[in-house]
């Protein structure tokens, strides 16, 4: 890998990382600020009717000067190199000689943690005592934990002498609120998980002018890849573009979209649109910064194979060639893949059968292992709007619950009647039997015994709503094949299930659900260990796995019709083949 590669890919980590970056926090008791004559400690501050856990004011600078020591901040220091980057900086300032309440000032300090990105902490927040710092970390932890993982740095920023004590004391509170992260091995009191990066620092040798751009440099580590750097930069654009978007929605539209939401019918599709019309008011951000040409294109994968070629494996096709890095840069000129391979740029062509396809795959992520669980996480996040066991954030400000809606996938256990033998003949035919008890169709598989059973929802969504009844709903069974599937899924003991969805012999089921007499929905409870369920209206439970995406859902069910709607032979065969350029 060439130095000039290497440093094309940290450019692009950095400006992604540039874009994003927005806000930090700054959370110390013994604040100062240096003049031309004097230091100054800042006393108490008060609260200026904007909050004042991010806020504070001088009550009378001409006091309590004196020369800083180690545990002292330099607040303009910090504050002037984060306004240089464009990061917004506020300050929580506990007072040890103002008699606050601890929990206020927790509480300060966590109503700041929430929207920022970078938070700086002082290891001692009260007298010779780390007790409230651990607390807060422990709380930013199991704050982060809730929301399924949360981007966060985190700099523990002492006058303390640096060690291993102070910092495994660190590690220790972050686990218990759930965030467990892991000693980088190159960079000194640094650990690291997918979501989280804690440091600790001293303010002697790391002074407050030079802070915030290692903080920076280390919150590239989030952005080591193309997708990651992608979503940082998308989100970065989203927040630019934030002031201008709300300029789209004003209380101008408040009376057309109750009259709206008024004379149509379901009402509440006013509402889903408005969220959809929000939602291409940001895809429209991504579209103005062109964030899809600056951190997805040709160019930008080159740089990371170059970047990455350490990793890149060799996967022999034939005997003749195989899928390695100079492979993969070779394809990236050529262009899209037809049916048979790619067509190169100096007039010669690249056969590779769809068989072995799997290859580029397996040559990127750098063996099997590793790129069926890329390849997985990227399908569960194609087809899924939510997953129960997945990546999704499935907590909120209000107890959200799943509803059962079209593309709901579901789990049940099949009733014991269910998994005794069937008729010998009849199971070999591959016939389908009427269960006449639950007016559904039962195939047959007499090769085990079934223990789950996997449905999707097919019930348009127009119909989930509005229910004051006992409501039957359809589900298209999904079948369990680890060699021929389309849909991965996630299990409650985070095993990946391999499912089929069967369109030429598709197995339909009815089940009768009673809606929640507030919401007129069928909505979920939650169990022990945060798993969601549905019981039907015979007590059948259904564990929820998740919710595919409208647009998955509309093909599996346009597929199904398009089945169910296919005529016998209507023209010339010799017609139909000349039509299709046979001949």
């Amino acid at each position: 890998m060439s130095h000039v590669d290497n440093d094309s890919w940290q450019k692009h980590q950095s400006n992604a990382v540039k874009a994003f970056l927005k806000t930090a926090v700054v959370i110390d008791n013994q604040p100062w600020v240096k003049s031309s004559n004097r230091n100054v400690h800042l006393p108490i501050s008060t609260d200026t009717g904007f909050g004042d856990e991010n806020t504070f004011v001088l009550e009378n600078p001409d006091v309590e000067i004196s020369e800083h020591n180690e545990h002292d901040l330099n607040i303009r220091a910090i504050s002037d190199v984060f306004a240089e980057k464009g990061i917004a900086c506020a300050f929580v300032l506990p007072d040890d000689d103002a008699g606050e309440e601890r929990d206020s000032k927790v509480n300060k300090v966590l109503q700041a943690a929430k929207i920022s990105d970078l938070i700086v902490i002082d290891w001692y927040l009260e007298r010779q005592s780390s007790s409230l710092t651990l607390e807060i970390l422990e709380k930013i932890a199991k704050a982060d934990d809730s929301d399924n993982g949360r981007l966060r740095l985190l700099c523990v920023y002492t006058g303390e002498p640096l060690g291993e004590e102070i910092f495994d004391e660190i590690k220790q509170y972050l686990k218990r609120g759930g965030v467990t992260v892991n000693d980088v091995s190159d960079i000194d009191y640094c650990a690291e998980n997918a979501s989280t990066i804690v440091i600790l620092r001293n303010k002697t040798d790391t002074q407050a002018a030079t802070l915030p751009d290692e903080l920076i440099r280390l919150f590239t580590r989030f952005s080591n890849g193309l997708i990651p750097a992608f979503a940082l930069a998308s989100v970065g654009a989203i927040r630019d573009n934030t002031h201008h978007m709300l300029t789209r929605f004003g209380n101008w539209l408040d009376s057309s979209y109750i009259a709206n939401k008024l004379i149509t019918n379901p009402s509440s599709d006013v509402s889903e649109m408005l969220r959809d019309l929000f939602v291409t008011e940001c895809d429209n951000a991504l579209g103005l910064e062109k964030i899809s040409d600056k951190y997805l294109s040709n160019d930008i994968i080159k740089h990371w194979v170059e970047a990455n070629s350490d990793c890149i494996g060799d996967c022999q096709v034939n005997a003749n060639y195989s899928i390695n890095r100079d492979t993969i840069l070779m394809l990236l000129d050529a262009g899209n893949i037809t049916d048979k391979g790619f067509d190169l740029p100096n007039n010669s062509f690249f056969k590779l059968a769809e068989n072995k396809r799997n290859l580029i795959s397996e040559s990127l992520a750098g063996g099997v292992d590793n790129s069926k669980k890329s390849e997985y996480e990227f399908g569960r996040l194609v087809a899924f709007k939510r997953e129960a066991f997945g990546r999704s954030k499935l907590t909120g400000s209000a107890d959200w619950t799943p509803t059962l809606t079209s593309g709901t996938l579901l789990r049940y256990c099949l009733p014991e009647k269910n998994k005794e033998p069937m008729d010998v003949e009849v199971a070999e035919a591959g016939a389908t039997i009427i269960d006449g008890e639950r007016n559904s169709i039962l195939t047959v598989d007499k090769s085990k015994e079934i223990k789950y059973e996997y449905l999707i929802c097919f019930t348009p969504a127009c119909d989930t709503l509005r229910l004051k009844d006992k409501t039957p709903f359809v589900f298209l069974k999904a079948f369990e094949d680890a060699k021929k599937y389309s849909l991965v899924v996630n299990d409650d003991s985070r095993c990946e299930i391999h499912l089929r969805l069967e369109q030429k012999k598709p197995v339909i089921r009815t089940f009768d659900f009673m809606p929640d007499p507030e919401t007129q929905k069928i909505r979920a409870i939650q169990d022990d260990g945060d798993i969601f369920s549905f019981t039907d209206s015979n007590g059948i439970k259904f564990t929820w796995l998740g919710e595919l995406r409208y647009s998955r859902t509309s093909s599996e069910m346009a597929a199904l019709v398009s089945n169910w709607m296919r005529i016998g032979i209507s023209d010339s065969e010799f017609i139909r083949l000349a039509g299709a350029g046979k001949f």
